[in-house]
């Protein structure tokens, strides 16, 4: 089987604006910087976007057999270091960099979702189920790391753990305003009535 292997891709980042200050959640990153190449305020128009990139760049895009652990190797030694992909690199050789504990446990959580990223991209390009398989447990490992580094960091940000919850609250809000929109059952009913009577 023959897989696209894609030199830049669609990411959800809520939150994200683009240049005007608007909101632009999906943005189109550069596999091999990974930078942001543009933003959109909507998947589809995003994906349009890429796909007009790809049509217009007169790049060729490479496809490679995915079948075994030596083909994600190689893949993978391609791959930019995660010092490159980070969009904040430590140099760990400075020992005076002056990083707070809060920001390297922020740039750690980065490193562990561009992981969690890279691994579930890798799954769907591979046509083997039992490599798949194990590149979703590793991303699932991950999400893990993720967590821990999380409750670390909420130990020593107190307006982290405040803001949390007022993020947890407004997704509640959003959740509850969409529902009370929705018509009840009760209100249904006496138009199916009246079409009823018409007829």
């Amino acid at each position: 089987m023959e897989t696209r292997i894609k030199e830049s891709f669609v990411k959800h980042m809520p939150g994200h604006k683009n240049s005007k200050g608007e909101s632009a959640p999906y943005v189109i990153v550069s596999h091999e910087t990974g930078k942001i190449l543009s933003s959109h305020s909507s998947e589809s128009k995003a994906r349009k976007h890429l796909q007009d990139m790809h049509a217009h760049s007169g790049v060729s895009v490479e496809f490679r057999k995915i079948g075994s652990i030596d083909d994600l190797i190689k893949i993978a030694e391609d791959l930019p270091t995660p010092k490159e992909r980070a969009k904040n690199p430590v140099d760990t050789k400075d020992n005076d960099s002056n990083l707070e504990d809060s920001e390297i446990l922020r740039l750690a959580i980065i490193a562990e979702l561009d992981a969690i990223n890279l691994y579930e991209q890798m799954s769907e390009v591979t046509s083997s189920d039992r490599i798949k398989e194990i590149l979703l447990d590793i991303s699932k490992e991950e999400k893990t790391h993720v967590g821990e580094l999380q409750a670390l960091l909420l130990e020593i940000d107190k307006e982290q753990v405040t803001e949390l919850e007022e993020g947890k609250k407004e997704v509640g809000k959003d959740e509850k305003s969409s529902e009370d929109e929705k018509p009840s059952e009760d209100e249904k009913e006496p138009e199916e009535e009246s079409k009823e009577e018409e007829k």
